[in-house]
């Protein structure tokens, strides 16, 4: 039989909970019918999602339609930029919306010390060193659908912030197993930074990788100033992806590898002193609620779609 007191930590544990939820807006992507959207539908992947929950937080959904971001940007906490179609990467109306969060995102951060966390995902990824750089670097590598494992720069990880919350066996795991999984067609190579020196002093490399072909890009990023932080793989996928036909190695160590980023993404995100969206207003900021709302199989996967009203 439950005790009373029990009952009473269980009561207080919900009240908590209730009135403290972090916040993430992940930004969803126009659905690409064709190489072209007319912005009347846009998804997010529910492993993206289901990601973030499982390290503790909410989602938000951010169309590329919306027009109320100033709003927007004083209920969340952080931001996650994924996107698995390449044709973001040439959609300017697309690349103009997040320029335009960014940008709002550094001015808060430097003038009103608000700290809403960024990280971008796969494309994401591409799309922050587009606007870091002005400029659409981005190569081929041979690495579409598979896993592979990561190089360190040993210069920057052991200050990296994103990777703090692993251990010396999630390392060596790192170093030795194909432990990340990819799904691009395109990346950038370490020597794109030695060329663009403002690139170099926004971001800094912490790893890179080695398509089949032995061509090395980079893996992962962080800004050098700002808490924004970009990793070319999908460590949302390892667990939470249900498409078959995805060659992810989801063994006991991608499995915390996965965590550990989403953990440290989602405490970063905690720790920031932005306001919290208020239960009352869920519906109007396309809150994903646990359990209760539910994506819808797109392809060979499941996504979160969205309507332009």
């Amino acid at each position: 039989m439950v005790s009373r007191f029990t009952i009473l930590l269980c009561f207080i544990a919900r009240i908590l909970t209730n009135s403290s939820h972090t916040i993430i807006g992940v930004i969803s992507t126009p659905y690409y019918k064709t190489q072209t959207s007319d912005y009347n539908q846009a998804i997010v992947k529910a492993s993206t999602v289901r990601w973030l929950e499982a390290s503790g937080a909410d989602s938000i959904v951010i169309n590329p339609w919306s027009a109320d971001i100033n709003d927007i940007l004083t209920k969340i906490n952080g931001i996650v930029v994924g996107g698995d179609d390449e044709n973001i990467l040439n959609d300017k109306e697309f690349i103009k919306f997040i320029l335009l969060i960014v940008g709002k995102i550094i001015r808060l951060f430097e003038e009103e010390n608000i700290k809403i966390p960024i990280l971008g995902i796969n494309y994401g990824f591409q799309i922050l060193h587009l606007i870091a750089a002005a400029e659409n670097y981005r190569e081929v590598f041979n690495l579409f659908n598979s896993s592979t494992n990561l190089i360190f720069n040993q210069d920057f990880i052991r200050m990296s912030k994103l990777f703090s919350f692993f251990e010396n066996e999630d390392f060596i795991y790192l170093k030795n197993e194909k432990s990340t999984f990819h799904y691009h067609l395109y990346g950038i190579s370490p020597e794109i930074y030695e060329k663009d020196l403002a690139l170099k002093n926004y971001f800094k490399i912490t790893s890179t990788s080695k398509d089949s072909n032995n061509n090395i890009f980079i893996s992962s990023v962080e800004s050098n100033k700002y808490p924004i932080y970009a990793v070319q793989f999908n460590p949302d996928d390892i667990v939470f992806s249900q498409n078959n036909k995805l060659n992810i190695v989801n063994s006991n160590g991608s499995i915390r590898i996965s965590r550990a980023l989403g953990n440290y993404f989602v405490q970063e995100a905690k720790s920031g002193n932005n306001n919290i969206l208020l239960k009352k207003e869920f519906e109007k900021y396309n809150y994903i609620f646990q359990y209760e709302t539910f994506p819808i199989k797109l392809s060979e996967d499941y996504y979160f779609i969205f309507k332009k009203s």
